[in-house]
């Protein structure tokens, strides 16, 4: 799949903003917090509709859900893959 958007979207299990955004691009992955339990976070490039400063956006770590969200986020990073639709999601740690 040479060139071609590899991801299907990365929606977030937490409360949602009302806003979509398609098309970003991950700059950043991290942790807030050690273990299963914690918090992951990414950023994205360019500006999101919604209030999300410094276009960071949380993941809980303590679902199936936010581990596989932060699997696919890590691998959009390493490959600088554009993720398709980032909606639902939760700006505040």
């Amino acid at each position: 799949m040479k060139n071609s958007i590899a991801l299907l979207g990365f929606m977030l299990a937490t409360p949602a903003l009302g806003a979509t955004d398609v098309n970003l691009t991950i700059v950043g992955v991290g942790s807030q917090q050690s273990g299963s339990t914690g918090q992951a976070y990414t950023q994205f490039a360019g500006s999101m509709s919604g209030n999300c400063p410094y276009n960071i956006v949380y993941i809980d770590l303590s679902t199936e859900a936010g581990r596989g969200m932060l699997a696919i986020a890590m691998t959009a990073r390493a490959a600088n893959n554009p993720i398709i639709r980032v909606a639902a999601r939760s700006c505040v740690p």
